[in-house]
């Protein structure tokens, strides 16, 4: 099976980021970008000194990616999946996230898997990384939800899934968010899953 794995966002996109707060008795920021690209260069390192590596195409490698904003990640997905002829249920596109409610402190937490309205192999994505992921993390499980206008959902010729990994605008969970050691965790659990699903290639429901 091959992997398309994105981390979310770009260094320069307006928005994606927290109020300060004070983690370990300093005041920081908490910016989407970093965490998402920290998150998935864990999982890239985890198959780098993997014995039997994932075949793993990364997608959003540049900090300034920018001008690989939406369109170009999902085109270096779906070009390669073209140029290798993988069929569609040989391919996954996976973007981390992190999750806000705006630029303000608030209730909401929790994780969120996000599929393409109407797809049923990336619905069953979804699901097996709700089921494995939060519990794992201490997360609230929110569960699986459907998109109809996620960019890298709707327009990817694999399935596709948006993790959710925890909202940077709940105070207490984005000091966990914040910190390395979740970002490890989230990215071994997400690796987890990665190979559970390729081990299982082949048996998903289409």
């Amino acid at each position: 099976m091959i992997f398309y794995l994105d981390n979310g966002h770009g260094r320069h996109q307006a928005g994606k980021r927290s109020l300060p707060f004070l983690y370990e008795d300093r005041e920081v920021v908490f910016e989407e970008w970093r965490f998402n690209r920290n998150v998935v260069a864990g999982i890239i390192a985890l198959n780098n000194a993997s014995p039997a590596p994932l075949d793993i195409v990364h997608v959003s490698p540049q900090p300034e990616d920018l001008g690989q904003w939406l369109g170009g990640r999902v085109a270096v997905a779906n070009s390669d999946m073209i140029r290798r002829q993988v069929p569609v249920g040989e391919a996954l596109f996976i973007s981390v996230h992190a999750n806000s409610v705006g630029l303000r402190w608030d209730d909401p937490s929790g994780f969120e898997a996000w599929h393409c309205k109407g797809s049923s192999l990336s619905e069953y994505y979804a699901g097996v990384f709700a089921n494995n992921l939060p519990g794992e993390l201490g997360l609230r499980n929110r569960g699986v939800k459907a998109s109809s206008d996620m960019y890298v959902l709707v327009n990817t010729h694999m399935p596709a899934v948006l993790l959710e990994l925890g909202f940077y605008s709940n105070l207490a969970e984005v000091k966990r968010l914040y910190s390395h050691d979740f970002q490890q965790q989230a990215a071994g659990r997400i690796y987890a899953t990665m190979r559970y699903l390729d081990e299982m290639a082949g048996k998903a429901p289409v």
